[in-house]
């Protein structure tokens, strides 16, 4: 309780003048700030409106949880970095909630609601996954990279809201303020009440005139002053981090952190299997914060060049290792949906031979089976509602048959491989070995009437309907050379189309009936070729180095798909029935250079990446006050 130094009288201890005679009390100083923006009073955390930032929190686990969902149910990639942005972004809407305060009761707000929202999501992707609930949520919480990133946004949550504790007073600063002569004489020099500037240090707690303050921006919109002396004191300090840098060590220190973070970043895109250009901006920050250090703690503008030149040399020297071990996928087997607007196909891209679908205009296509072991080649029922394919899943070579639009309902039919549908839906040719030689067999659609079609002692392979369901074109080696054969839906009226010394296969019966696309060797190398039915009127349609197979007519014949190497790896290629016009449809990339421009064509990426170079570069900045102005002069 502050005693007047001029009357004796006892004052609250919030009374910076005397009740009595009006003199000034002495008030303790305040510590030195280490910034001009801790300069304002701390928040306090009483009376914090908890429904308002319930409210305020909930609607942003909504927003992100929602988000989260699609990103993941649309692109089918696992997006685990977002649990960061829901532990960073939850928090700060409590605190917005309750007026910028913050106190115990949000912590636990906070974290309640970040908890929320990542089991959530988690719960509602696992209900969604097309291996099932159990199978979804097992994949999502077996990945320590992905637990330790929950946990992570998890403290995040809970330590944003947390209270913070005011500073003690320094008996040295107050001692050195009084011998700076800031303490006015008790009876002499003390203004009384009415003769009390309007304005006091928010630092010192100093009288200081309009005219003489330094005014600075604090929170909610409001300002607070600082004295010319205390001015000068905070300016000379942020002065003094500008001297006396130590390049050399702050270079070193630097380079420690960029090898260390690249190198973290390199095993964590490699053992997790997807992008995470997130780490950018943390690492910008680590990397400043390592440059920092070594220079002794200090802010310069060399720093600043430093940072910014580690940081890019570590994203782009991770980008380019990372790059370096993308191996090429194959895609491969496309076949046409019934309205010609989706093709189906294999690939390797995830690292297992799987089934995607893509729609033929290039947009953003879905994978359908999620499998350990090989799912092949596949085919669309004419009513476009199922797919038959074949998949080793059960440690040999059988066909099934999945809901075409999300790949559930798998049905086994029989052993076999190679499925072809019958024009009406209601058998499916297929290849069997069953009998010790690779044959042609045809099976109802529900998997019932297994009946032996060719009955040779070669390798029968590669069946095709006719499009009014009353012959199959196939390849076969009964000759002694891989020729096209044609034979009736009832195993009779065996006859060869093509006689030629390179192999001839995978033939492709056209929708009008009148043409057969099929893959030779005659010329060197695979290539795309097309005949009529009686096996005249050859035509040859692709003309490339590299290897072309397995053509597929597309519903109303006017253009094919077929698999080419031409670009280094097989790919699916879409061209007109005459050979014109060839494009790629699908693209992996693969080596340096095609990796980078698929990373760097990312916005997403792209911008996180920016801002890591941004953080790198300020960072390090020195601090300066503003330029002092008048209270209320803008």
């Amino acid at each position: 309780m502050p005693i007047c130094p001029q009357c004796g009288t006892r004052n609250p201890k919030e009374n910076t003048v005397c009740r009595s005679c009006g003199a000034l009390l002495e008030v303790p100083l305040a510590p030195l700030p280490e910034t001009p923006e801790e300069a304002a009073p701390p928040p306090v955390s009483e009376e914090v409106p908890i429904g308002r930032a319930a409210a305020f929190g909930l609607a942003a686990a909504l927003v992100l949880g929602s988000l989260w969902f699609a990103l993941e149910y649309l692109t089918h990639q696992p997006f685990p970095f977002l649990a960061i942005l829901v532990g960073w972004v939850i928090p700060e809407a409590v605190i917005r909630g309750a007026g910028r305060r913050r106190s115990r009761a949000l912590q636990w707000l906070a974290l309640g609601l970040a908890f929320l929202t990542i089991a959530g999501t988690l719960l509602l992707l696992a209900a969604t996954d097309p291996a099932g609930f159990s199978a979804g949520l097992e994949s999502r919480l077996q990945d320590v990279f992905s637990l330790l990133l929950y946990l992570l946004a998890l403290l995040m949550a809970f330590f944003s809201p947390a209270p913070r504790p005011l500073p003690r007073p320094q008996p040295q600063e107050q001692e050195t303020g009084r011998a700076e002569g800031r303490e006015q004489p008790a009876e002499e020099a003390r203004p009384t009440a009415e003769e009390e500037p309007a304005l006091r240090c928010t630092r010192c707690q100093s009288p200081v005139t309009e005219a003489d303050a330094l005014l600075l921006p604090a929170r909610r919109g409001q300002t607070v002053a600082l004295c010319p002396t205390c001015a000068d004191e905070i300016e000379a300090r942020f002065a003094a981090e500008s001297e006396g840098v130590q390049v050399g060590p702050a270079i070193l220190y630097g380079l420690g952190a960029a090898l260390a973070c690249g190198v973290v970043w390199y095993l964590a895109e490699r053992f997790s299997g997807m992008g995470l250009p997130f780490l950018a901006f943390i690492f910008g920050w680590l990397v400043a914060e390592a440059v920092r250090l070594g220079a002794g703690r200090k802010r310069a503008r060399v720093l600043q060049w430093i940072s910014l030149g580690l940081t890019l040399a570590m994203i782009i020297g991770t980008q380019v290792a990372i790059a370096d071990t993308v191996r090429p996928a194959h895609d491969r087997a496309p076949s046409w949906s019934s309205d010609g607007t989706q093709i189906t196909f294999q690939s390797d891209r995830d690292g297992n031979w799987e089934i995607y679908v893509l729609p033929t205009d290039g947009s953003t296509g879905a994978r359908l089976t999620h499998n350990d072991d090989s799912d092949g080649e596949s085919v669309w029922s004419p009513d476009g509602t199922r797919l038959a394919f074949q998949s080793d899943r059960e440690g040999r070579q059988a066909l099934y048959t999945m809901n075409a639009a999300d790949g559930t309902e798998v049905t086994y039919l029989a052993d076999g491989e190679e499925p072809a549908w019958s024009p009406d839906g209601t058998r499916l040719a297929l290849v069997s070995r069953t009998d010790g030689d690779a044959e042609i067999y045809v099976i109802n659609a529900d998997g019932s009437g297994l009946s032996r079609l060719t009955k040779n002692a070669a390798d029968d392979v590669h069946p095709s309907w006719s499009p009014d369901g009353t012959h199959l074109a196939f390849a076969s080696i009964r000759d002694g050379n891989w020729e096209i054969y044609t034979i009736k839906a009832d195993g009779t009226g065996a006859s060869r189309l093509t006689d030629h010394p390179a192999a001839d296969h995978s033939p492709a019966w056209s929708p009008a009936g009148e043409d057969i696309a099929f893959v030779s060797e005659r010329d060197g190398n695979a290539e795309i070729y097309r005949m009529n039915t009686e096996g005249g009127n050859l035509r040859r349609l692709t003309q490339e180095p590299a290897e072309d197979q397995s053509p597929a007519w597309s519903p109303d014949g006017a253009r094919l798909a077929w698999v080419s190497e031409r670009d280094g790896d097989a790919e699916i290629y879409l061209m007109n029935a005459d050979g014109s016009q060839a494009t790629p449809l699908t693209r992996d990339p693969a080596g340096i250079p095609e990796v980078l421009t698929v990373r760097l064509q990312d916005p997403f990426t792209l911008l996180l990446f920016i801002l890591g170079l941004f953080q790198a570069y300020s960072t390090p900045a020195p601090r300066r006050l503003p330029r002092r102005r008048q209270a209320g002069v803008t």
